[in-house]
């Protein structure tokens, strides 16, 4: 049996037209009415409502590759300047940024360089003081030995006795032992002194470079302060330039799809609000069939269908690709979809009503 159903609202009556047709050679014929439409829909394309159109770049009919500008909108030339000016105030903060760190590195590197030397100058210190009181040292062991030597030359002067002993040699030998002990004393306080001087000035060169210690900390810590704050500047700026090179872009209408325009609503001078055009894919063309809820269950992907109709040269086929899973509430109805084998005809006869046989 072929069933094609149509409903129709007439006076406020809901009137359902049913053609019946015959099973032929036991084949089952589902039927409905349907229409053509792109695969992919017809969509509207528009703009904000804060512009007007400029220029149209298109006109119904011309074939288009998705991207492809298709109206300008009366703020691209302010848009242009903001997104230049963007663009300045990312390059000056690029390069105030920049200039800053190198100079920080510069002084950081400066700091170390000093430490280096204060280091180098306190091991200098270190090793010329050791060779100083090494040598006072010696000084102090040679007087130590002269006084030995001259106190001995005493003893044994003074056990000759008797008149062999005369008082000036004895007291010249006195005298020996008093420059003797004089000579010690001041070896050993110059010992003393040279200690003394050389903790003075190791603690001198300690604290210099504990100080460039802490500098160069310091220095490092406003590295990375400098290294923050103008990476949050560099990044405001770049975001600054992302805002601007969109709202550049809104003052293009571009072509989402490739494909046909369908028709050209905006007119130059227009609010850019509301729809300016249509485009669709005329490449893949469908039929959306209206089949009974009865039918439903009984149709499946990949089944083929005939589509005819008084406007079509001849018959169309195709094939089903989607079953709708909604019923529509009155109409009692689900939307079938069938891809056409004919794009180049029916992309002409968009939204025509056609008949749909589906052969089980």
């Amino acid at each position: 049996m072929l069933i094609i159903l149509r409903q129709q609202t007439v006076a406020g009556v809901v009137a359902v037209y049913v053609l019946l047709g015959v099973a032929i050679a036991g084949a089952e014929k589902i039927g409905a009415f349907g229409t053509i439409q792109p695969a992919g829909g017809i969509i509207t394309l528009s703009g904000s409502g804060a512009t007007t159109v400029e220029k149209i770049l298109v006109e119904r009919n011309q074939r288009v590759e998705a991207g492809a500008d298709l109206m300008i909108f009366a703020n691209r030339t302010a848009a242009e300047a903001d997104c230049k000016l963007a663009r300045l105030d990312l390059e000056e903060a690029e390069k105030v940024a920049q200039k800053d760190i190198e100079l920080q590195r510069l002084k950081i590197q400066s700091t170390e360089q000093q430490i280096a030397r204060d280091k180098a100058q306190l091991d200098a210190i270190k090793s010329m003081s050791a060779i100083t009181l090494s040598l006072q040292q010696l000084r102090v062991k040679e007087t130590q030995a002269n006084l030995a030597l001259a106190e001995t030359r005493l003893e044994r002067y003074k056990s000759l006795g008797g008149s062999a002993v005369s008082v000036q040699e004895l007291e010249a030998r006195e005298f020996q032992i008093g420059k003797a002990q004089l000579a010690l004393k001041l070896a050993e306080g110059e010992v003393e002194r040279i200690t003394g001087d050389q903790q003075q000035q190791t603690d001198t060169q300690v604290q210099k470079i504990q100080a460039a210690e802490l500098e160069l900390d310091s220095a490092i810590g406003r590295l990375e302060q400098l290294e923050l704050s103008n990476r949050i500047v560099r990044e405001r700026a770049a975001m600054g330039v992302t805002i601007a090179e969109r709202a550049l872009s809104a003052t293009t209408l571009r072509a989402p799809v490739a494909g046909t325009i369908i028709d050209v609503t905006g007119r130059v001078g227009q609010n850019a609000a509301g729809g300016l055009l249509q485009i669709a894919d005329l490449t893949r063309m469908t039929v959306v069939a209206e089949i009974y809820e009865g039918d439903v269950l009984k149709l499946e992907k990949g089944l083929k269908a005939e589509i005819t109709s008084n406007a079509l040269p001849s018959t169309l086929y195709g094939e089903i690709v989607e079953i709708g899973r909604v019923i529509a509430g009155r109409s009692k109805v689900a939307e079938v979809t069938v891809a056409l084998d004919d794009a180049a005809t029916t992309s002409r006869l968009i939204n025509i009503e056609v008949n749909v046989v589906v052969k089980r």
